[in-house]
């Protein structure tokens, strides 16, 4: 009977390709190892055991995976934040590929292979990152440890871009003292190297800056973004995943296009363009303001932005607009699309759907409730987080004849 504390030697069959944890089996019972790779052999150390499975570390690797490379990161080790810094690059794409099959297969019940999913690959994949979080507890201030229990301080993150690690460096030195009254310690950076810092303190922010919004380029457009709105981590991807969804859409002037949980209208405004009208939906009633500001500062004048949810207006989009085709963007947040929505697009004829998640297993259980009548006809894996196990997904649906 393995137990806790157990010093084991074991082969890693296989890779989950979540958090990094390879899977071993000892009598048929299931060991997931944190950081190995396939075809590894290792001595682990059991630190968990569960009913149907185990968890462990490592203790030795004895022969490793030829993807196995030095992390860049000092703090690795002990840093939540990464599960894949001892992944060469095209590696970590492939088990982010295996796992996304994985869940289509088991939660949405969708059979595809490695060849059917396209790859965006990050130009950067090291200080890409246009925001981060830092955890505040006293005496420390940083990031989670593994065992999310205690905060490990650092010096820098080498998945911020160089221009946050600057900020962050200067806020403990001026502010250090005055920082343990807050939660969390928020940081944005846009283009040109311009930075947004706030705090927050039980959820709510607390910004000591004059300047609510900060700029981002993307292509030709300029985006203001609210302090807390969303706007996507990795700007460096982005002119390739807007490339890669009008690709999907395929737009076309005589159609309207819904943008759903549009944000600040980033992909609303980029294609509006190309379509008869464009309506933008969120329930940010900051972010739809921006987005209001942007279209027409960016001289997008077809275009609608509405706040409120996406089932109420959806429905009056498309009752108003019953002879004019249309297409959708859905680009919700982790919880996936709620069934309302759902019911709502099923009851109409919606021509195309592209589906953008950072979720993969409520991206697969809305596909299967889509499956009865839509299509997926292309699937394209964004690596817009690379070192770290979560990736961003673009679906092509097509309703079926």
């Amino acid at each position: 009977m393995i137990k806790p504390g157990d010093i084991l030697e074991v082969v890693i069959k296989g890779s989950t390709a979540f958090e990094g944890k390879g899977v071993a089996r000892i009598d048929n019972f299931v060991i997931f190892v944190e950081r190995t790779l396939p075809q590894e052999t290792a001595k682990i150390k059991i630190n968990k055991v569960k009913k149907s499975f185990a968890e462990a570390e490592i203790v030795e690797i004895l022969k490793p995976s030829p993807h196995r490379i030095p992390a860049p990161c000092p703090y690795y080790d002990q840093c939540s934040g990464c599960q894949y810094q001892h992944i060469d690059y095209l590696f970590q794409i492939e088990l982010k590929k295996i796992n996304l099959l994985d869940i289509l297969s088991k939660i949405g019940h969708i059979t595809r292979t490695k060849a059917d999913i396209e790859t965006i690959s990050s130009p950067k994949q090291l200080f890409y990152r246009n925001r981060m979080k830092y955890q505040i507890k006293k005496p420390q201030i940083g990031f989670f440890a593994k065992d999310r229990q205690k905060i490990i301080p650092l010096e820098k993150c080498y998945l911020a871009e160089e221009k946050i690690n600057e900020v962050y460096k200067n806020i403990l030195n001026e502010q250090k003292e005055n920082i343990f009254k807050y939660d969390h310690l928020h940081i944005r950076c846009g283009s040109e190297q311009k930075t947004l810092h706030f705090f927050d303190k039980r959820k709510h922010a607390v910004n000591p800056e004059k300047n609510n919004y900060l700029l981002l380029k993307v292509n030709d457009k300029e985006f203001n973004i609210p302090y807390a709105s969303f706007f996507q981590t990795n700007t460096f991807i982005l002119p390739q995943m807007i490339e890669k969804i009008a690709e999907y859409l395929s737009p076309n002037t005589k159609e309207i296009l819904i943008d759903a949980f549009c944000g600040v209208g980033f992909f609303s405004i980029l294609l509006a363009k190309h379509y008869l009208t464009l309506f933008g939906i969120d329930l940010d009633e900051q972010a739809i303001e921006a987005a209001r500001i942007l279209s027409q500062k960016n001289n997008c004048l077809n275009t609608q932005f509405l706040a409120n949810g996406a089932n109420r207006e959806l429905r009056k989009i498309l009752k108003s607009y019953k002879t004019t085709p249309a297409s959708l963007i859905l680009d919700p947040p982790r919880n996936g699309v709620d069934k309302h929505t759902i019911n709502t697009i099923m009851q109409n004829k919606i021509k195309k759907i592209v589906y953008i998640s950072c979720y993969p297993s409520t991206l697969a259980r809305d596909l299967n409730l889509l499956s009865s009548k839509y299509k997926l006809k292309k699937l394209a894996l964004v690596d817009m987080f690379p070192q770290t196990s979560h990736m961003e997904v673009i679906t092509l649906l097509e309703l079926k004849k």
